[in-house]
């Protein structure tokens, strides 16, 4: 999920394309919290227009939950499961 902020140009682009790959996105306005692909959002977040908030697998309490489950260990053998791609998906987000 992501959050527009200081939403002009995300207004703009709505206008212009209300449709964008595969599927509608938006409404896009001020301190609305919308869904959007993440290749959408990052391109967005890079110019300023709106913050992307951290999926729930990747909020801190998630993490400390993944890494007491691989610790455990009546259950070390077994893999804690997480998104696909959830590395290069963490890193894109949390890149500045």
């Amino acid at each position: 999920m992501t959050n527009v902020g200081r939403g002009s140009f995300a207004m703009r682009m709505l206008r212009r394309c209300n449709q964008c790959a595969q599927g509608k996105f938006g409404p896009f306005s001020r301190g609305k919290t919308t869904q959007l692909p993440l290749f959408l959002a990052l391109l967005l977040k890079s110019r300023g227009v709106l913050a992307v908030r951290c999926p729930s697998w990747l909020q801190l309490a998630a993490l400390k939950h993944v890494l007491q489950e691989e610790q455990d260990e009546n259950r070390r053998h077994e893999l804690v499961l997480l998104p696909e791609f959830w590395e290069e998906v963490a890193a894109l987000i949390l890149k500045r």
